[in-house]
């Protein structure tokens, strides 16, 4: 009688083979019609990660190979936010991003994908208008001239303030507007607006991320 046998083949994923993770885009943001230097962020990249965006329109050329591991500096979270599970740590890789002068206003998603496939999303913002990139960190504040305009930063560890000085034409009713959690930032904005002489004139802590 012939033997027959039976092989039960099992497929199973290391626990190592992670696929590459998109996190943020530094500067976020960038007017039509402009070339923007920028760097990509993100975790679990290896040499064969590319960059692609979900916006043929917008071209994105990656400039060199993705750098160290960027760890937090303290202070730490204590108490209950301590036990929470630790984010991802970026890498950033330099990259160039061109936007076509007819790209309309809001936001393009881009992309890091090798042959273990891609995890979720960065966010690039085509805005309008004058944008202020923050001074740097020795500056008191950053010089943000006449409104509107739009000013972009980055904070790097817990319990850091970014400062802007802006003149408002006119006496009357501003709106300020932020957009970190548009661009994919686990963040909540605490924004407090002083006049000349320093006395609080608004303020708002966006304790539900909103």
């Amino acid at each position: 009688m012939p033997t027959v046998l039976v092989t039960l083949l099992v497929a199973w994923s290391l626990p190592g083979q992670r696929p590459p993770e998109a996190l943020y885009c530094y500067p976020p943001c960038g007017v039509a019609g402009s070339v923007v230097q920028a760097v990509l962020a993100g975790a679990d990249w290896t040499p064969d990660t590319k960059i692609i965006c979900d916006d043929p329109r917008l071209g994105i050329e990656a400039l060199g190979a993705p750098g160290p591991v960027l760890v937090p500096e303290p202070p730490y979270w204590q108490g209950i936010r301590s036990y929470l599970n630790d984010p991802p740590l970026p890498r950033e890789m330099p990259a160039r991003l061109t936007i076509p002068a007819d790209m309309p206003e809001g936001p393009v998603r881009w992309r890091a994908v090798n042959a273990c496939g891609s995890k979720g999303a960065g966010t690039f913002w085509v805005g309008r208008g004058r944008l202020v990139a923050e001074s740097p960190e020795n500056a008191r504040a950053t010089d943000a001239g006449t409104l509107p305009v739009t000013v972009f930063g980055r904070l790097g560890r817990i319990e850091e303030t970014d400062r802007y000085r802006f003149i408002p034409p006119s006496t009357g009713m501003y709106e300020a507007e932020v957009f970190a959690r548009r661009l994919g930032s686990d963040f909540n904005a605490v924004v407090q607006v002083r006049d000349s002489a320093g006395s609080v004139v608004a303020e708002q802590a966006d304790t539900l991320g909103r």
